[in-house]
C-alpha cells in the first residue's frame, strides 16, 4: 500500500544506533551531553504513531526505547509540543503492547549503604510513577534488581552542583571530563 511505501521511505532516513532509532534534522553527533532538539523528539514520536498504525508495536520497540531515554527527570521532554506529542506515542505503545498484567518486585542497592529502597509493580499502579531519593555514596554504584514478570522503565536523575571559585564566570569546558560513567548488565534467571 502506499502508507507502507511512504514509512519504507522514512525508516531509510532513520538514525540507527546499536538498538536505538530515531529521526534527527542535525546529521552530525554533537555531543553526548547535548540533548535532542524539539523537532527531532517531535518527529521520531510521530514515526512511532505511524509505525503503530502500520504494524503495531511489533517493531516499534527501537523508537520506544530512544523516546524514553529522552525524557527529563519531571517526565516530560524539550517543549510543550513534543511532550504532547512523544507522550501520546508512547502512551499508545503501552496500550497497544498489550502489556495489561505486571508483577514485579525490583530492589535497588549500592555497595556500603544499609538501605535498599525497593518497588512493587502490578496491575493496580502499573501506569504510576514511583520515585526514591537513594543515598549518595562515593564511588556511585546502583544495581536494580527485578524479580517477575512484566515491562518496567527504570530512570536514574542524577543532580549536583558544581562550586564555582568567586568570581570565575567563565563556561567550563566539559568535554575532557566525564562527570559519571553508567554500566548496565541485564541478567537473566535461567529459571524462568
Amino acid at each position: 500500500s502506499k502508507a507502507n511505501e511512504a514509512y519504507y521511505l522514512l525508516s531509510l532516513k532513520a538514525t540507527q544506533q546499536g538498538d536505538l532509532m530515531y529521526w534527527t534534522t542535525t546529521p552530525v553527533t554533537l555531543g553526548y551531553w547535548l540533548p535532542p532538539r524539539s523537532v527531532d523528539i517531535e518527529a521520531t514520536a510521530y514515526s512511532l504513531l505511524a509505525n503503530m498504525r502500520l504494524f503495531g508495536a511489533t517493531n516499534g520497540t527501537s523508537i520506544m526505547k530512544w523516546l524514553s531515554q529522552q525524557r527529563s527527570s519531571l517526565g516530560g521532554f524539550m517543549s510543550t509540543q513534543d511532550t504532547i506529542i512523544a507522550l501520546q506515542a508512547l502512551s499508545q505503545f503501552v496500550a497497544i503492547s498489550k502489556i495489561s498484567s505486571a508483577s514485579l518486585n525490583i530492589r535497588v542497592s549500592q555497595p556500603g549503604v544499609s538501605s535498599q529502597p525497593t518497588f512493587t509493580i502490578n496491575k493496580d499502579n502499573m501506569l504510576q510513577k514511583q520515585t526514591q531519593k537513594l543515598e549518595v555514596k562515593n564511588p556511585l554504584n546502583i544495581s536494580a534488581t527485578c524479580q517477575g514478570s512484566g515491562t518496567v522503565l527504570v530512570q536514574v536523575d542524577m543532580s549536583y552542583t558544581v562550586t564555582l571559585l568567586r568570581g570565575s564566570r567563565k563556561r567550563r569546558d566539559t568535554s575532557s571530563t566525564d562527570v559519571f560513567n553508567l554500566n548496565i548488565t541485564v541478567l537473566d534467571d535461567p529459571a524462568n
